[in-house]
């Protein structure tokens, strides 16, 4: 038997039943952990519930919002229109409904239908994120051999030739953060909250080989000496490296990654 199963089926459920009871409320979310089934005993669980657009506008629709105790578990709940739900997502909502999201009620199915319909609009963009992803890194990392044209003079050996090795380390820490944005979206992912981005690399198809132990190695910046950063920009060669040969074989990526950028970077 598990017990933190069954307790927190029981108050999701217990929630939901209160809720429906709303004539506004047309659909119900879990999301985050609650979503995912990841969750544990200090997990919220985060919820989105969704109310016809006529009541959202009513001040008095008598359903909590934000973060409350019920059950034994801290809930945050938010409260959102259908009309806002099938209009244009940002970036955190496509993770959020695409990969951390559970329905729990659905009055007319229109939640349903929105995340499929969503779910075709982000694999028309998700390869365009991951060409502006790439060119982002060559600012940072020095493709020597100048694969798709990405070639640069880098602002991370700028900052290595004026000795200013805090900059350098700062970058290498933003670069590492744009390799997994890239993992993420060769896999066709959204890219989850930065809190999360670690956690779920397990979950995707296509990794580096090295994924797992060059990152925790590369995460761990023991001084700001030029020692230790070139130990750490060999463990993004390394990933780079990796990263390049599973996009050659499944990313139909354009010949020129830069002039790509300058005609689609608005």
């Amino acid at each position: 038997m598990n017990n933190l199963k069954d307790s927190f089926d029981s108050a999701v459920t217990s929630y939901v039943d209160e809720l429906i009871q709303n004539d506004c409320v047309v659909g119900i979310l879990l999301t985050g952990s609650a979503g995912r089934d990841d969750y544990d005993e200090f997990s919220d669980i985060d919820n989105v519930v969704v109310v016809n657009e006529v009541f959202f506008k009513d001040l008095k629709l008598n359903i909590k919002e934000g973060k409350f105790y019920r059950n034994n578990f801290l809930f945050d709940s938010r409260i959102v229109s259908l009309e806002s739900f099938v209009g244009p997502w940002s970036d955190d909502m496509f993770f959020a409904y695409l990969k951390s999201a559970k329905i729990v009620f659905d009055q007319t199915q229109s939640i349903k239908k929105t995340i499929g319909i969503k779910n075709r609009d982000w694999l028309k963009i998700s390869n365009h994120k991951l060409f502006l992803a790439l060119v982002n890194l060559s600012v940072i990392f020095e493709f020597v051999d100048n694969w798709k044209n990405l070639k640069t003079t880098t602002h991370y050996y700028k900052y290595l030739k004026r000795k200013d090795y805090v900059s350098a380390n700062r970058l290498l820490n933003i670069a590492f953060e744009n390799v997994i944005d890239i993992i993420y979206l060769m896999n066709q992912s959204p890219v989850p909250d930065s809190k999360n981005k670690l956690k779920l690399l397990k979950n995707l198809v296509l990794l580096p080989d090295s994924c797992e132990r060059v990152l925790s190695s590369s995460m761990i910046i023991q001084s700001a000496s030029p020692e230790c950063l070139h130990l750490r920009y060999g463990y993004l060669s390394k990933l780079v490296h990796e990263i390049k040969q599973i996009l050659i074989l499944r990313i139909d990526i354009p010949e020129d990654l830069y002039a790509y950028y300058l005609k689609n970077r608005s």
